[in-house]
C-alpha cells in the first residue's frame, strides 16, 4: 500500500549507471534545476548557489517542467527537492522582478 504519494517523474533520456539525469537550461549557463531520479525516489536541486539558489521567472518554468514528468512516471514514489551549496532557497531573485512602469525585468528600486 503507498501511503504517501507526492509526484512522479518521467525521464525520455537513458538510464546511466542506475540513475536518470535531466538538466535544464540555456547552453552557455549551468542548469538552474538539475533532477535525478534512482531507486523509486526523485530528486530535484536548485542549482544557484552563488545566489543562495534564489529563484527566478526561468527556474519556475523549468521547476513545473520537472515536476510536471515527476508525476507522469509511476515509478516515483517520493520526490526531494533541495538546493545546492550552503542554502536552500534565498527566496525571489530581486533582480529578476518585472518593473511595473516598463514591463521589462529590473531590480527592485532601480
Amino acid at each position: 500500500m503507498k501511503i504517501l504519494t507526492l509526484l512522479r517523474y518521467s525521464f525520455p533520456f537513458p538510464l546511466t549507471n542506475g540513475i536518470r539525469h535531466l538538466t535544464m537550461s540555456t547552453p552557455s549557463l549551468p542548469p538552474s534545476i538539475i533532477a535525478t531520479h534512482a531507486n523509486g525516489v526523485a530528486e530535484i536541486t536548485l542549482n544557484r548557489p552563488d545566489k543562495l539558489n534564489s529563484f527566478t521567472r526561468a527556474m519556475h518554468g523549468e521547476l513545473r517542467t520537472a515536476l510536471d514528468k515527476t508525476h507522469a512516471d509511476s515509478s516515483v514514489r517520493a520526490i526531494l527537492i533541495t538546493g545546492a551549496g550552503r542554502g536552500f532557497c534565498a527566496g525571489q531573485d530581486l533582480e529578476d522582478v518585472i518593473d511595473p512602469a516598463t514591463g521589462k525585468p529590473g531590480a527592485v528600486g532601480n
